[in-house]
């Protein structure tokens, strides 16, 4: 049972015994494809979501062993409950939680420049009008944020806006 996705049938139309013609779904089975290039990724995949769409909540089922156009597919289901805005084959992006804990410090993306050795550095407000560049090292947490790992304490202060344009004044 389930939802004629697909229908190829005219009226008077030949047939063979092996022509599909109609895809039928289950909505409530619904599977989501997701690729990435890291092979490693899918060992530490943990929940995941879906971007635009805040009610789909996704479970990892797991990783192909074989590249695909040179990227790894990543196979999650649809975790029950609502049905989702979606049309079969359109394209989402997946949001994945990784399973690996990382201490540091979380900033946004922005606030790490690079200096004139092409180190990152992040400038720390050290009193009215001054600003110390301060070498860090990072790991990238998603698109618009990292982690600083090292080189950071609590009790800093960061520039976090505008950062840049901190490097030009220098």
């Amino acid at each position: 049972s389930g939802v004629i996705a697909r229908a190829d049938v005219t009226v008077g139309q030949v047939v063979a015994p092996n022509d599909v013609l109609f895809d039928v779904v289950d909505p409530s089975r619904m599977l989501v494809e997701a690729v990435t290039a890291d092979p490693a990724l899918a060992a530490s995949v943990g929940a995941a979501s879906l971007q635009g769409v805040p009610e789909a909540r996704l479970q990892f089922v797991g990783g192909a062993q074989m590249l695909r156009d040179g990227v790894l597919p990543l196979i999650f289901t649809v975790a029950p409950g609502a049905p989702l805005p979606l049309a079969i084959g359109q394209p989402v992006t997946v949001i994945a939680q990784s399973n690996q804990r990382v201490k540091g410090i979380v900033l946004p993306a922005q606030a790490v420049v690079r200096n004139a050795t092409n180190e990152p550095i992040v400038w720390i407000k050290s009193g009215a009008e001054r600003f110390i560049a301060q070498p860090v090292r990072l790991q990238p947490l998603d698109a618009s944020t990292v982690v600083i790992t090292q080189g950071l304490g609590a009790d800093n202060r960061v520039v976090v806006q505008g950062a840049p344009l901190i490097a030009q004044i220098r």
